[in-house]
């Protein structure tokens, strides 16, 4: 204990006598382990750590199937009537609840007089909260009597709203509440920190009427699977009530079938992926940043040779100078975790205002116990692998050689240390190039991506929600709201073109329809086919700058009065009527109508619009006026000359002026959402690119480190060189020659890793082949370019030795 003791005093000497040694080892450390510790807590949070439920092993998502235009199976939340049919089955769960997330419109009743607010709520079944154990800061959870038709109706606020809202009010509970029109009493505020699949607020009961079902998916549908029930077992089980439901009920179920996800995989799904990615991009960050720690500590210690020496002279074993030189590593390593763990808060900072994609993912990461227990053994790891090849290399110095060389510089490291330090920069070259072309193939995907023809002018447009509630607002009242609100805004100074739409282009959400076609050849009338589906009014083509291709757009008089019509998509005339033109007079029956035959008469083609997230199939699409069915929320789209965000105060009193408790909310600009849209791929590239340019900067200073360690060995040898008639391009070439041959091996091994390993990003990238050619050899070039300025640099130094002065110090 005691020699340990006096390792660690000298180990600390060390580091005060060698400040800038010490300073950039702690800082590559602090690099690699900062960084493997923020991903790590990100990994540990989605993946790893157990969810907050308790069964949540038992814990599934259920949701609706059906196939796709591609063949492709599409998920989609759960229809009403599916969940109720579910319920009844005696089977595979033990419990289903379900929610229906949704935007409302809350005003507090006077309790503190606040403007009228839409916040994110859901409707949801009384059990959801009791399946989820979920516990109430104050008061209760839903009651099932609460849970029907007609029943007192009762809120559970969360205790983020109770706070924001309303100041923490001791007194909330049985204080009422106007949501979305109607009286409730807050009857409940839930714990602190407690979310389920979105991010609401707010909880009043769904309160199901079997006898008046809602014809769309909305149910985010949760099972508790009986004890010892696989997921295949209960996913066979449901298949078959699902083929059940489409036979006995084709004009609701048709085609539809049914999928169980365990509840972590719903929760990470499309981003899994990315976030493993980024950990195995860290990991290798860690691995060049050993590289690099581990050449630093093969110099320091072909310096400490003589004293090595020394050392084993007065009797000091190997295994002392393996602890002590050992000790050093590890404390070098330790002092580099503490500095890595700001640098981990930093990122973790950070990461939620990069990708707005992942913020209900990470808002409960932190460094916790578990993080900062990673965090101490990597710190040990990385301080153990990088200082155990310098110790063992120092701890058998030939004693001889060593003190009769008399500390001068011919005692070199020897041809074997720099075959040693030559294998550590070839590694970290190699892991570099690997990182690079990975970023790489990320850069240029996201800038295809970036160039997808969206089908409309996105710059100058306002967007923004008003959701309507359905108990004040329905039929021709949600018309002529939006009739009204539209010529309102049309009037404004700044506003060139206003519409309304249910749906914005480049929507995450798939919402679709299925519909019959009238006399045609590949889709029958009794073939169930499925479209995207807006609603519009007649100005929305304008207002977006959406060409019109043949027949007419929507006008003022496409009303309830008058004959039901429609305008589609390109795609979908080519698609079902082989050309645009012919598609004109044709006739659509939606499933959802089909009992009141209300056929949809086509009188217009438009160009083909990005519906979904970019890179997605752009898919067929089918239009309708909103005249002839408005939605209770829906946006508002505004083409404006001026900055579109000048404009909201100007439409958020127009709103107000048509009704006084109505909010508005989603304000964005239509440029900004759809470079939102591309948060996930923003964030993947951007951490890939930053990972990858840290490991080509410490791949580089590795270059760098050894071709000046060698420099400074072989002045003498250069010394003799020039003497004898060498010239500085002489020079400069012999030491070029070695770095660029350490560069050009570890280029070799890291593309051939990427050729096998860059298949990984196939799910990630977007019109780019994962072994791009050109992304390969712009790269590659780019890292050679880069490794030739890091070797000329010593090369140029070493063509200024005076040889004279050289060979005078020898």
């Amino acid at each position: 204990m005691e020699s340990l003791r006096q390792d660690f005093i000298y180990a600390l000497r060390f580091l005060r006598k060698h400040r800038g040694f010490a300073i950039l080892i702690v800082l590559c450390l602090a690099l690699g382990i900062g960084a493997n510790s923020a991903i790590f807590s990100v990994v540990d949070a989605v993946l790893l750590r157990p969810l907050p439920y308790p069964d949540a092993d038992r814990l599934t998502i259920l949701t609706d199937v059906h196939q796709g235009p591609g063949g492709e199976p599409e998920e989609y939340n759960v229809s009403a009537f599916s969940f109720l049919e579910w319920r009844k089955q005696k089977g595979a769960f033990e419990r289903l609840e379900a929610m229906n997330p949704k935007k409302l419109n809350l005003t507090d009743n006077g309790l503190r007089g606040g403007e009228p607010e839409q916040v994110p709520g859901a409707e949801v079944t009384a059990g959801l909260f009791g399946l989820l154990g979920v516990r109430m800061e104050h008061g209760r959870a839903l009651l099932p009597e609460e849970d029907r038709p007609g029943a007192a109706r009762s809120a559970v606020i969360s205790h983020g709203l109770w706070q924001r809202r309303f100041g923490g009010d001791p007194q909330i509970l049985g204080k009422g509440l106007v949501i979305d029109g109607q009286s409730y009493t807050v009857v409940g505020v839930a714990r602190q920190g407690f979310h389920f699949q979105e991010d609401a607020e707010l909880w009043v009961p769904l309160a199901l009427d079997p006898a008046n079902l809602p014809p769309q998916h909305p149910l985010i549908v949760a099972g508790l699977l009986r004890p010892g029930m696989t997921l295949e077992e209960a996913q066979s089980q449901m298949t078959t009530v699902a083929a059940r439901l489409a036979r006995d009920y084709p004009e609701t179920n048709a085609g539809y079938g049914v999928r169980i996800t365990d509840l972590r995989d719903s929760r990470v799904k499309e981003r899994r992926g990315g976030l493993l990615l980024l950990l195995a991009a860290v990991g290798m960050l860690l691995l060049i940043a050993c590289a690099n720690v581990g050449n630093l500590l093969l110099v320091r210690a072909s310096e400490q040779r003589n004293e090595i020496a020394i050392r084993a002279a007065f009797g000091a074993s190997r295994g002392r100078l393996v602890r002590q030189t050992l000790t050093e590593s590890v404390v070098l390593a330790l002092v580099g975790g503490i500095v890595g763990i700001p640098l981990a808060e930093g990122i973790l900072w950070a990461l939620p205002r990069l990708a707005t994609e992942y913020g209900a993912l990470l808002r409960d990461v932190r460094l916790d116990y578990r993080v900062l227990a990673f965090t101490f053994v990597i710190s040990l790891v990385t301080g153990l692998l990088p200082g155990l090849l310098p110790a063992l290399k120092t701890s058998t110095p030939n004693l001889y050689r060593r003190l009769t060389a008399g500390g001068g510089r011919r005692a070199s490291e020897g041809i074997r240390g720099r075959q040693l330090q030559s294998g550590l920069v070839v590694f970290e070259v190699a892991v570099a190039l690997l990182l690079l072309v990975g970023a790489g193939l990320m850069i240029k995907s996201f800038a295809l991506i970036n160039r997808v023809e969206v089908g409309f002018e996105r710059e100058n447009v306002l967007t923004l929600q008003v959701a309507l509630p359905e108990t004040e607002y329905e039929g021709a009242e949600l018309s002529t709201f939006w009739r009204d609100l539209i010529a309102r805004v049309r009037t404004l100074p700044g506003v060139t073109a206003a519409a309304a739409t249910s749906v914005l282009p480049v929507d995450e959400f798939a919402v679709t329809t299925t519909f019959t076609l009238e006399n045609v050849a590949n889709a029958g009338p009794a073939e169930t086919q499925m479209a995207n589906f807006r609603r519009v009014s007649p100005d929305y083509f304008r207002s977006l700058g959406i060409p019109l291709k043949s027949g007419r757009p929507f006008r003022d008089g496409d009303d309830l009065a008058s004959a039901p019509v429609a305008v589609v998509s390109e795609e979908m005339a080519r698609r079902y009527w082989g050309a645009g033109s012919a598609a004109v007079g044709k006739r659509i029956l939606r499933t959802a109508e089909a009992a009141k035959e209300r056929w949809l008469t086509v009188v217009g083609v438009v160009g083909d619009v990005q519906d979904s997230a970019l890179g997605a199939e752009t898919g067929a699409t089918f239009y309708v006026p909103i005249a002839q069915g408005a939605r209770p929320a829906m946006y508002l789209v505004a083409r404006t000359s001026v900055e579109p965000m000048s404009l909201v105060p100007s439409v958020r009193r127009e709103v107000l002026a048509l009704d006084k408790d109505q909010p508005i909310a989603e304000v964005q600009t239509l440029d900004d959402r759809v470079s939102g849209s591309l948060s996930k791929q923003r964030f993947n590239t951007f951490m890939l690119t930053l990972f990858a340019s840290l490991g080509m900067l410490l791949a580089v200073m590795g270059i760098y480190a050894v071709l000046s360690y060698s420099v400074s060995q072989r002045h003498h040898e250069i010394g003799i060189r020039m003497a004898l008639g060498a010239q500085n391009g002489d020079v400069i070439w012999l030491i070029l020659k070695r770095g660029m041959g350490l560069a050009g091996l570890g280029m070799v091994i890291g593309l051939t890793a990427a050729f096998a390993f860059t298949r990984v990003l196939e799910g990630l990238l977007y019109g780019v082949a994962p072994t791009d050619p050109l992304v390969f050899c712009a790269i590659g070039a780019g890292l050679m370019l880069v490794a030739l300025i890091a070797s000329y640099l010593p090369a140029r130094r070493a063509a200024k030795f005076d040889p004279l002065v050289t060979l005078r110090l020898d």
